[in-house]
């Protein structure tokens, strides 16, 4: 990361737009237009192309940085890391469309409808089991089953939203107890982290540690 640190010290200053690829922020792995202003050996401020106002940086999530001349120094380490990282996807069908080929080349039965991803394992006949061994969908959380006296039965209501809704959950059978997220993402991570440290040969069906 030394040599970073050095190339970005030597544009603070200088007033010279350079390119970086930034793994933090709202933003991260997009490329930037920054003006260096200032620069440590742990983080700098910047100008953002059309921006007055400077904005702090750390280094240490740079993914790599270009000069005007083309001279560009990348951050192996950060790479890897990004390249590794999951993407944020706003739909559980783009999830989808990006793991499917990965489970099912581990020797993984895909599980998939419009609110469910899961994988699992098959029988010796090749039928895949009732349940998955793991598996992400969302529950509706906006309505509830309350018990009507009037028609002595069940009836759905619609709930007020209070913005601390849970819709995504994850159920493993490496979990004892299913965990539920707010975000797709946040859950999509423990899915992918659940499936790829389950060994295949020893999975079962996802609510068998309950």
């Amino acid at each position: 990361m030394k040599e970073l640190v050095v190339f970005l010290q030597a544009m603070a200053g200088t007033g010279e737009i350079v390119k970086i690829a930034y793994g933090g922020g709202s933003r991260p792995g997009e490329v930037r237009q920054l003006i260096i202003a200032s620069c440590s050996d742990s983080d700098f401020r910047a100008y953002e192309e059309g921006s007055s106002q400077t904005k702090q940086y750390k280094i240490h999530k740079v993914i790599w940085v270009e000069d005007s001349h083309g001279r560009k120094i990348t951050y192996k380490d950060n790479v890897q890391f990004f390249e590794s990282a999951l993407p944020r996807f706003e739909t559980l069908e783009e999830y989808v469309d990006l793991l499917k080929s990965e489970f099912e080349s581990a020797g993984w039965y895909v599980y998939k409808s419009n609110d469910l991803f899961g994988v699992g394992i098959c029988f010796k006949n090749g039928k895949p089991k009732k349940t998955p061994s793991i598996a992400i969908r969302y529950i509706d959380r906006s309505k509830d089953l309350v018990w009507n006296l009037e028609k002595n039965d069940f009836i759905e209501i619609k709930k007020e939203p209070t913005g601390r809704e849970r819709p995504w959950r994850v159920d493993s059978w490496q979990l004892k107890e299913g965990k539920s997220f707010s975000m797709l993402h946040s859950a999509m991570e423990l899915f992918v982290n659940e499936v790829r440290a389950s060994d295949l040969q020893q999975a079962k069906g996802m609510f068998a540690g309950h």
